[in-house]
């Protein structure tokens, strides 16, 4: 039995939402391993542009991100976040920033991404390694509101 290198949760505190509300969930990563690695966050709960690294679906349909799509230039040093050995990070988000989360439904969130990271600090970005990352999905329902739609 090994340690996986790297664990992620997703989690939506509440079980309910409206069609009219936002829908805050939080990321956690974790290193399982024995060192520091610097991960990219780009593609990442930890990006602060955009909600990236999710499968979401609706009553069983798996949803696109509404959101912008980016081209980059080569990560620098400031990509990536270092997480110490045994260490968690967490993130917020609004899932609704990114995903259609104002029709009525049962909606299922998990991680599904390919974690870019180095072995220490983020100094030799040529030696970058692949981590496929999973999460067991969470759901939630959204309910129809009387309300108009959010902003």
């Amino acid at each position: 039995f090994s340690t996986r290198l790297f664990s992620a949760s997703v989690e939506c505190p509440l079980t309910s939402y409206q069609t009219k509300d936002e829908v805050g969930c939080d990321f956690s990563l974790t290193n399982n391993g024995n060192r520091a690695y610097s991960v990219l966050k780009w593609n990442t709960p930890l990006n602060d542009l955009a909600v990236n690294g999710l499968t979401v679906s609706r009553d069983g349909t798996e949803l696109s991100p509404e959101g912008i799509m980016m081209k980059r230039e080569d990560p620098g040093a400031g990509a990536f976040l270092t997480i110490a050995a045994g260490e968690t990070v967490s993130s917020k988000f609004d899932l609704s920033s990114e995903y259609d989360t104002t029709k009525a439904g049962t909606y299922t969130v998990a991680v599904d991404l390919y974690l870019e990271y180095v072995e220490g600090s983020a100094g030799s970005l040529q030696e970058t390694k692949l981590f496929y990352l999973s999460s067991p999905a969470v759901s939630f329902q959204v309910v129809q509101s009387n309300q108009s739609k959010r902003k």
